[in-house]
């Protein structure tokens, strides 16, 4: 290969990968011969190219016109395979039939991702085709199927009875959960008055308190009623509350930290009783690592200003529970930030002549208290860093590199500015800035 790679060797890197193929097929026909298909030998050369080509799959880059062929062409060998091992009646066959529904439902997904959903569900009906097909790729298969019949931009009710007609008691109780939660977002597209997509979504949750059931939960929650609710600036807190229950329980395992950012959208209505209601209930249940990224976020919910007294003293009570379940796992994470707010408020409330400690302040300086008596060694130290940092100053030659690197950029834009002829710069543009910086020398 040339050491710069670009677009115009595609077509011969993939006709390389063509000749790799057919290479890689012929050692297949090789190992299936009567002098080896029951060896060991020729058992292990078909595994190790089934492998390859199963990690050798297609990226969302690249053209699906070249890896169209290369699908059917690995499933004709996996059929050779198959076909062999049936004859001297070995269990082997097993491996060309998984091999070639993990090819078909991967091109599907990629299909799907560059919006091409008629060659998607032609590639996962070629999964019939195969004699025998595990029940986790007829799963993997069910959720493609379902989430090309969602990308399409025209729902019917054909759609929505093939679904239908697929049997689950096969399936374990989570794989069950998902495909009934996308199914009742099926059921919202298809928008049906005798069919509550609501319904389906509390089935998927009793079968499975999984975190892809309660996430399509509260994904259409959001989606189809509280951003809805938002437009038409009606029941907004309800709706609120509603996803950020469905959010909160989906957030409950620690590697389910996309459904965050929402729940910190649906804590803008935190100063009403229904969402602080939900946060009472569940919002101990979700790990500290999920809040750890947002504390700037609860910080500034913690310093808002309500009217009602009532309220206002519930949601602090909260967020300074939530904020005080991180700090006991990371301190500092906590500890910096609110010390940052504080002293920002206090400037500002110095500017404006009023006292810090009887306005938002307050919030801020109770958890700092808090901490300090938690962690004394740890937060005395950080302050004495952070005094030590503030009493650094610059020498003469840091203080002269900075200005060089002001008068450069300066020169840079104006030869940006002027980017026809240099030589019409104005003179004071950087004459006066020069003179400053020799008298500051």
């Amino acid at each position: 290969l040339p050491k710069i790679v670009s677009s115009a060797h595609a077509p011969l890197l993939r006709a390389a990968h063509q000749i790799v193929e057919l290479n890689e097929a012929a050692t297949i026909h090789e190992s299936l011969c009567e002098n080896l298909i029951g060896t060991e030998k020729g058992k292990e050369q078909i595994k190790d190219i089934v492998k390859r080509w199963k990690n050798r799959l297609p990226l969302i880059s690249d053209p699906l016109s070249h890896w169209s062929d290369i699908v059917t062409w690995h499933h004709h060998q996996y059929q050779s395979i198959v076909t062999q091992y049936e004859q001297i009646g070995t269990d082997q066959s097993n491996v060309g039939m998984h091999a070639s529904a993990t090819d078909f439902i991967y091109y599907a997904r990629i299909a799907r991702i560059h919006g091409q959903l008629t060659s998607a569900l032609e590639s996962l009906q070629q999964i019939n085709q195969i004699p025998s097909v595990s029940v986790f790729d007829c799963y993997i298969r069910t959720i493609e199927q379902i989430k090309c019949y969602l990308t399409m931009n025209n729902h019917d009710d054909r759609h929505l009875r093939v679904i239908q007609e697929t049997s689950l008691r096969f399936f374990k109780a989570p794989e069950q959960a998902e495909i009934l939660a996308l199914k009742a977002k099926l059921q919202s597209k298809v928008k049906n008055p005798a069919q509550d997509p609501s319904l389906t979504f509390c089935q998927a949750v009793q079968v499975h308190d999984s975190v892809q059931a309660w996430g399509h939960w509260a994904e259409w929650l959001v989606t189809e009623n509280l951003e809805k609710a938002v437009a038409t600036k009606k029941e907004c807190a309800a709706h609120a509350a509603s996803a950020l229950t469905a959010l909160l329980q989906a957030s409950r395992q620690q590697c389910s930290g996309g459904f965050m950012p929402n729940v910190i959208y649906c804590l803008t209505w935190d100063d009403t009783e229904v969402v602080l209601d939900v946060l009472d209930q569940i919002a101990d249940s979700v790990p500290a690592i999920q809040w750890l990224p947002w504390v700037s976020q609860l910080i500034n919910s913690l310093c808002k200003t309500t009217k009602n007294i009532e309220i206002a003293q519930r949601r602090e009570d909260r967020l300074r529970t939530i904020l005080y379940k991180v700090a006991k796992k990371y301190p500092l994470a906590v500890y910096l930030p609110i010390r940052t707010k504080y002293l920002s408020l206090k400037m500002e409330n110095k500017l404006k002549n009023r006292n810090v400690d009887s306005a938002t302040g307050c919030c801020c300086s109770r958890l700092m208290y808090l901490l300090r008596d938690d962690f004394p060694p740890l937060l005395a130290s950080t302050e004495a860093m952070i005094e030590t940092i503030k009493g650094i100053r610059e020498t003469w030659y840091e203080a002269l590199l900075r200005q060089m690197r002001r008068l450069l950029k300066c020169c840079l834009h104006i030869q940006f500015r002027n980017t026809n002829s240099v030589t019409a710069a104005k003179e004071p543009d950087y004459l006066d800035f020069i003179r400053s910086l020799r008298h500051s020398v």
